[in-house]
C-alpha cells in the first residue's frame, strides 16, 4: 500500500505543514513510500530553512471558483482510492469529514493552541501591530507574508486575511502578488488627510 497525501494549500499554508503537522503524518504512514500533492488555487510561500527537504506536486486549479480546490481534492482523492492508495488529506474544512473513513481515507488538519493571539480580530490596527512586532524580530528588510499573520490571527484562513488586506489598500496596508504584506507610507500620509 501507498500513501497519497493531498495538502488543501488553500487552507493550510506550508509552512504550518512543515511546522506543525508533517510529524502527524510521518507517524501515519511510518516507512511506508508516501507521495504528497498540493493543491491550490491561490499563491504558495516556500520560506527559506536551512536542510529543508521535500518532495512534492503542485496541482493548480483550472480556474478560481469558490470551490475548485474541494473539487479537485476529492476529483484525486477518488481516484488514488480507485489505485488501491491510502489517502491523507491536510485540511480544516469540514466538507472532507463526509469521506474520512481511515481505512481508505484520513483527515489531519491543524487545531491552533490557545494563545495570546487567539482572540484577535482582523483589524486595521492589529495587522499593523503586528506587521511591527514580525519586523521587530525578524529585522526590517524581512518580508512578513500571509503565512506569517496567520499566526497572529488564528481564528481566520490565509484567504480571508488576505481579502481583509485587500480591503485596506487605500489606507496604505498592501499585500502583493507573492503575498508578502507591507505598508505604503505614502498611501499611509494620504490616509491621514483624507477623512475615512
Amino acid at each position: 500500500m501507498k500513501y497519497q497525501v493531498i495538502i488543501d494549500g488553500d487552507n493550510i499554508s506550508l509552512e504550518r505543514y512543515f511546522q506543525d503537522i508533517l510529524s502527524k503524518i510521518k507517524s501515519i504512514t511510518k516507512d511506508v513510500f508516501t507521495h504528497t500533492t498540493v493543491i491550490c488555487q491561490s499563491n504558495l510561500t516556500f520560506k527559506y530553512v536551512s536542510q529543508r527537504s521535500i518532495a512534492l506536486s503542485l496541482h493548480c486549479c483550472k480556474t478560481q471558483n469558490k470551490n475548485a480546490t474541494d473539487a479537485n481534492i476529492l476529483f484525486h482523492t477518488g481516484r488514488f482510492v480507485n489505485q488501491g492508495d491510502h489517502v491523507v488529506i491536510v485540511s480544516n474544512d469540514k466538507i472532507y469529514c463526509e469521506i474520512e473513513d481511515n481505512i481508505n481515507v484520513t483527515i489531519v488538519g491543524f487545531t491552533p493552541p490557545q494563545c495570546e493571539y487567539s482572540t484577535n480580530r482582523l483589524r486595521k490596527k492589529t495587522i499593523v501591530q503586528s506587521l511591527h512586532k514580525l519586523k521587530r524580530v525578524n529585522g526590517e528588510s524581512y518580508d512578513v507574508t500571509l503565512d506569517d499573520l496567520e499566526q497572529f490571527f488564528p481564528k481566520y484562513g490565509r484567504l480571508e486575511i488576505r481579502k481583509y488586506i485587500e480591503s485596506l489598500r487605500l489606507h496604505g496596508i498592501i499585500v502583493n502578488a507573492s503575498d508578502v504584506v507591507y505598508i505604503n507610507d505614502a498611501l499611509r500620509t494620504v490616509d491621514k488627510i483624507l477623512p475615512e
